[in-house]
């Protein structure tokens, strides 16, 4: 991911390194802006929360944000989509693909916890798009949890990916129609 947004950005004032959440390696004050999407809750939250504010600069702004719902006019490969994740997550217990994975729940208590941030604030955003079936089968396929399901021994017809690409195709097909996409963001700004 970090080579294609590299070879994506022409801006001369980003760049993207290898480094892990409690240690950067980006320099003491370097940042505008710290960002975690779907993240957060994989990382250690003290460890994480002392990097980020050494390296935001004062009155820095830090966001986690985390996908919550998906709307679009056709209930029935909304329901398809549920039933992926679902499916997902209980092929993974099964399997116990995530034991020893530690998880933090986001919260803004975590952030008004790390003592670090003047103002924090636990916002619901929206986004509008389009998508068609193509793309609602490409969004299912972009969660890691999926990933990795499929990446053991997990068939799409067991996880319910061959339902879901024949109903989003059957209702939705390749005319883009409006999604509706809901995040819940915490934001912190440092002092």
């Amino acid at each position: 991911m970090r080579e294609w947004a590299a070879r994506s950005t022409g801006e001369t004032n980003v760049r993207y390194t290898a480094g892990h959440a409690e240690a950067t390696g980006v320099d003491e004050g370097g940042a505008d802006v710290v960002t975690c999407s779907q993240s957060f809750h994989w990382m250690e939250p003290k460890a994480t929360l002392r990097e980020v504010a050494r390296i935001l600069r004062r009155d820095g702004v830090f966001a986690a944000y985390q996908y919550e719902a998906l709307q679009t006019p056709f209930w029935q490969p909304e329901a398809a989509f549920a039933e992926v994740r679902a499916a997902t997550a209980r092929l993974r217990a099964e399997r116990g693909l995530d034991e020893g994975r530690r998880q933090w729940p986001v919260s803004i208590e975590r952030l008004e916890h790390a003592g670090c941030f003047s103002e924090c604030r636990e916002l619901s955003v929206h986004g509008a798009e389009e998508g068609n079936a193509a793309r609602l089968v490409g969004f299912a396929l972009s969660e890691g949890s999926l990933q990795t399901l499929l990446g053991s021994d997990a068939t799409e017809a067991e996880v319910g990916l061959d339902r879901l690409r024949a109903v989003a195709a059957e209702t939705m097909g390749d005319l883009p129609c409006p999604w509706l996409l809901h995040y819940r963001a915490f934001i912190g700004r440092l002092r």
